[in-house]
């Protein structure tokens, strides 16, 4: 630092503290500024806490604005028993649910059905067992090398994705060396697991699921029906998801044998083959609606059935049944000596005739056999058998004295010898069994008669370890029965969740309006409300003593206007509300002394109780009319309320055409008719309507049509076929790659090609993926198929069509984007063409066909309005109808004399003038001019809500818009105060650099005179 720098060095004058005294008086108009943008800061924060409180408010008079808020209820359990009701029953309620009191009982609550296979010996070795079954729906492929581990994990796969089989698998161990496999629903109801063989190699009976021998699955009164499709013009063989379709195969249904019915065909190709098959009606399609979708199921004439190839099981007209399996305890073989014929022994074979070593019988007449055992529930049993004479007693009298040993217990057995000479012991009940059988013979004549030893050849289980059970109750003596715990379709709004099963016993449920739940929400609100009340009297306070204020937004005018207001809705009468009940007194709400509210919750009680309508039309807003024809929509904030009138121009009307000829006398020719959707671009083809239709036949044809749902369907343009050595024939899911002609009637696959497959899901989503051949000789195209479904998330069903094509299908209905394209990457010769949309996936349309009643088609949308709409286009005009697009019309009309808008049956008024802007109303008649008035309350809620939004809307309320103001002042200060800070610091440095000159001229002359001093000293 320069010596100069330092203040008074030679000047002795103090000069750095004068520049900060002359600083400090110039900052004086600075520090005004920075206390402005201090206040300017303390305000906006007022105003940010103001607002927070209000949207509070806001938020809790919102919840009040709803009519659910009201429409609560509670219920209250009673038990005539000693069991609690709570542990009998629980119930949950809707907005809808009402009040009442029932009396309930639970007799049998639902259970989920349980079934076994067979006990295999290992549960990681391959089974040898192939073919392919339907579980839940859900195609189950079993390949010979499957072992019950890698079974399990292809049905609990199945379960998995969009379309789950509701059916899980486990593997149990059921002794040492012993594994079955169970299979469990996962939800309950008598209908149980839907399990069916779908190819001839009676898988289902091979794992052991079910007994040999089908039986009826869904009866009807005059035979069978199939289970439920979702087309009836898709191929089974998709619809299911069968790698191939069974064919050549002939059924009998009821005296008609020798039918052929091909699973690759449609439901409506199988209902036409048949008949005609059968020379007459013994087939036809019926329709069903299960949650809005069609469904379609074929229904057959006749009471008896005999399958083939299984494809009546594949069609869910026959089930396989899960009869329990007997124990069986089989000994030793035994033979007879060559002199008595050799061979092996039968019942009727005499003890004289056994060969009891070296082919000769040393049986000794009165020699004895000990029987015992253990029954089936593994009591003990024992007693003897007596050979009284060798040559006449038969192993048949041996069989006998079994038979009644065990009987005598209590539990009866059938004794008898099998092909192979083994004495066979078999339980005469079913199921899980204790029975043991041992016979030792005493040989008391010295001989060698033995049976062996006797173990279980087959052991006795259920098939069906627990069966599948609706719940049932009993609701004020009318019984139901459905197939959950959870019963939500018997109450309006009210769920009943089943716990424990009584019979007896009587739960008295009890349902009311929740009136301390609505309370809670006017509660919410009046803290609320009192909380901003609180915050805006702090700012308004002024101390006389101290002559202080209570915050910085004492005085404020938009303040004071947000207090007014509060307290004119407060002490304020609703308008429309009864004059009752139009002021929040009348509902229990009192205004404090200081401004806020206090909440009489015994009033508010009350009314919920005795005047809740009344109550409603308080707090929520409310559109009454004379006419039942018109009805409140909906309004915004700048509807006011009052009556107004209604006038009608023009009604709403749907898109509808008359044909004009006459079909009485049948349709003229045949001809195809299709109708797309204005507004979805759906298209449905009619090309049933044949020459000799009627109306109805007509009418009754284009609604199955448009009725119809369809997923979408993606098929190569040609198909694959096998080399001659191999058939030649298409391919099967089953074909092996070296077993493709991929031309010249040869194969030149080769281990570690690739396929390489990309497409797009349902949403349009890429998806892609590859197969890598890695031995031609055993991978098979099924491979490839389970790689692509894998890719698509499971999500779609891959499968080859009896021409060799592969085939991509969407598992579920309606508009879908699926695309696939295929790729071969390799050396050998093989391609893939073109995979093309041949079924558009849509849902049905809203559409219907009739009659006039005078022979004449009539088709109508049914929505109404300009949006909603039809084309029609036909092969060739036999209705009588225009080809061209028919569109509805829309309400015209005005409201409180204001032109409104419509759109259906929908006017909206959109007149910011009007005191009508925003208030819609529905108008369901045909009647035009004055049809009547809508009187419409805003309620309390509503109009607290207006108001709080004009001030608390971030974008236009005017809170915002003072924050908003304070923040332009709070820059413009902060500007200032830069500014001036500049200006100030270049005035000391002005100041310093002076006084800095100054003490450099003074040391330079106290230098000079020092000198001369110093020289004239010297003199």
């Amino acid at each position: 630092m320069s010596t100069q720098m330092i203040s008074g060095l030679a000047s002795s004058l103090d000069w750095r503290s004068m520049i900060d005294q002359l600083i400090e008086l110039d900052r004086r108009p600075l520090n005004l500024i920075t206390q402005k943008k201090t206040d300017a800061a303390n305000r906006k924060k007022a105003w940010q806490d103001i607002n927070s409180k209000l949207a509070s408010v806001k938020s809790a008079i919102e919840t009040l604005r709803k009519a659910s808020t009201f429409t609560v209820y509670q219920s209250s359990l009673s038990s005539s028993s000693s069991t609690a009701a709570d542990d009998l029953l629980s119930v949950s309620l809707g907005s809808s649910s009402g009040s009442g009191t029932f009396e309930i009982e639970i007799q049998q609550l639902a259970q989920a059905e349980k079934l076994s296979s067979n006990n295999f010996s290992s549960k990681t070795q391959a089974l040898g067992l192939s073919g392919e079954f339907l579980l839940g729906g859900r195609r189950i492929n079993v390949e010979a090398t499957d072992s019950l581990n890698a079974l399990a994990d292809k049905i609990n796969l199945a379960n998995m994705g969009t379309t789950p089989s509701g059916v899980s698998a486990s593997v149990q161990t059921t002794a040492a060396g012993s594994y079955r496999l169970v299979l469990t629903a996962a939800a309950t109801g008598a209908a149980g697991i839907s399990i069916q063989d779908a190819s001839a190699s009676d898988i289902v009976q091979s794992l052991g699921f079910t007994s040999s021998g089908a039986s009826i699955k869904n009866a009807t009164s005059s035979g069978a029906e199939s289970d439920a499709f979702t087309s009836s013009t898709t191929s089974v063989q998709t619809l299911l998801g069968l790698s191939s379709a069974p064919s050549g195969t002939t059924v009998q249904i009821g005296a008609h044998t020798d039918i052929e019915i091909d699973l690759s065909q449609s439901l409506t190709q199988i209902k036409d083959s048949i008949n005609t098959q059968a020379g007459t009606a013994i087939a036809s399609i019926e329709e069903e609606s299960v949650d809005g979708a069609t469904q379609y199921r074929l229904k057959l004439v006749g009471t008896t059935y005999v399958d083939d190839g299984n494809v009546l099981e594949a069609l869910g007209v026959l089930a396989g049944a899960h009869a329990s399996v007997a124990q069986v305890v089989k000994g030793e073989a035994m033979t007879k000596t060559s002199g008595a014929g050799g061979g092996v022994v039968t019942a009727a074979t005499t003890f004289a005739q056994i060969n009891t070593g070296s082919d000769a019988n040393n049986v000794v007449n009165l020699d004895t056999i000990a029987i015992s055992g253990k029954d089936h529930d593994g009591n003990t049993v024992s007693g003897s058998f007596t050979i009284t004479d060798k040559a006449t007693t038969t192993v048949g009298d041996l069989l006998t004295e079994i038979e009644n040993v065990f009987d005598a217990q209590g539990f009866a057995v059938t004794a008898t010898v099998d092909g192979s000479g083994k004495i066979t012991v078999t339980d005469d009940t079913t199921g899980m069994s204790q029975l043991t059988v041992s016979l030792v013979t005493n040989n008391e004549g010295g001989g060698t008669l033995d049976f062996g030893a006797f173990a279980a050849d087959t052991e006795g289980r259920a098939r069906q370890i627990q069966a599948g059970g609706d719940a049932r109750i009993e609701i004020d003596g009318t019984l139901i029965e459905r197939s959950s715990n959870s019963i939500d379709d018997v109450l309006s709004g009210v769920t009943l969740n089943l716990k424990k099963a009584e019979v007896g016993a009587i739960v008295t449920a009890t349902l009311t309006r929740d009136a301390d739940t609505i309370a809670a929400s006017v509660d919410s609100f009046v803290s609320a409300y009192n909380a901003a009340v609180t915050a805006i009297n702090k700012q308004s306070e002024y101390d006389q003593e101290t002559k202080t204020t209570g915050g910085p937004l004492f005085g404020d005018s938009t303040l004071s206007s947000v207090r007014n207001q509060l307290l004119t809705l407060v002490i304020g009468a609703v308008s429309g509300a009864p004059s009752s009940l139009n002021t929040l007194r009348s509902v229990g709400l009192e205004l404090s002394d200081s401004g806020g509210l206090t909440f009489d919750k015994t009033t508010f009680n009350s009314l919920v109780e005795t005047d809740f309508d009344n109550l409603l039309s308080f707090f929520t807003v409310r559109g009454s009319s004379a006419n039942s024809q018109l009805s409140y929509a909906s309004s915004t904030r700048d509807t006011l309320a009052g009556s107004y009138a209604v006038n009608i121009t023009s009604a709403a009307a749907q898109a509808t055409v008359t044909g004009a000829t006459d079909l009485s006398g049948g349709l003229a020719g045949n001809m195809t008719l299709t109708l797309t959707d204005a507004l979805t671009g759906q298209a449905a083809v009619v090309s049933t309507l044949t020459a000799g239709m009627t109306a109805d036949d007509v009418a009754a044809a284009i609604n199955s049509e448009l009725n119809q749902s369809y997923t979408q369907t993606l098929t190569e343009a040609t198909g694959h076929s096998t080399v001659s050595g191999q058939g030649g024939g298409a391919i099967t899911s089953a074909t092996t790659w070296e077993q493709i002609n991929t031309g010249g009637d040869a194969n030149d696959l080769t281990n570690g090609d690739v396929i390489s497959f990309s497409g797009t899901n349902r949403f349009g989503a890429s998806v892609g993926g590859y197969f890598t051949i890695s031995n031609k000789a055993t991978d098979t195209v099924g491979g490839l198929l389970e790689a692509i479904e894998t890719a698509y998330d499971d999500e779609v069903n891959a499968t080859v069509d009896d021409q060799g094509r592969i085939v991509l299908t969407d598992k579920q209905l309606g508009t879908s984007n699926i695309t696939l394209s295929l790729s071969y990457d390799g050396e050998g010769s093989l391609s893939f063409d073109t995979v093309n949309t041949t079924t558009t996936g849509r849902y049905a349309m809203d559409i219907t066909a009739g009659t006039d009643g005078a022979g004449h088609l009539t088709l109508t949308h049914n929505e109404y309005g300009s949006n909603y709409g039809f084309t029609i286009a036909q092969s060739v005009n036999h209705l009588g109808i225009v080809d061209q697009a028919y569109a509805g019309e829309d309400v015209e009309g005005t409201i409180d004399g204001v032109a409104a808008a419509g759109s259906g049956r929908i006017l909206s008024v959109s007149s910011a003038e009007a005191d009508t802007n925003g208030l819609s109303i529905s108008y369901a008649g045909t009647a035009t001019g004055a049809i009547g008035s809508l009187d419409l309350s805003l309620g309390f809620s509503e109009m607290v809500e207006r108001m709080l939004y004009s001030y608390t809307d971030s974008y236009s309320g005017y809170i915002s818009a003072r924050i908003t103001g304070i923040d332009s002042s709070m820059e413009s200060f902060d500007s200032r105060i830069e500014l001036m800070e500049m200006r100030l610091d270049a005035k000391r440095e002005r100041m310093v650099t002076q006084f800095v000159r100054m003490e450099k001229l003074m040391s330079t002359l106290q230098s000079q005179s020092s000198w001369l001093s110093a020289q004239t000293g010297s003199l």
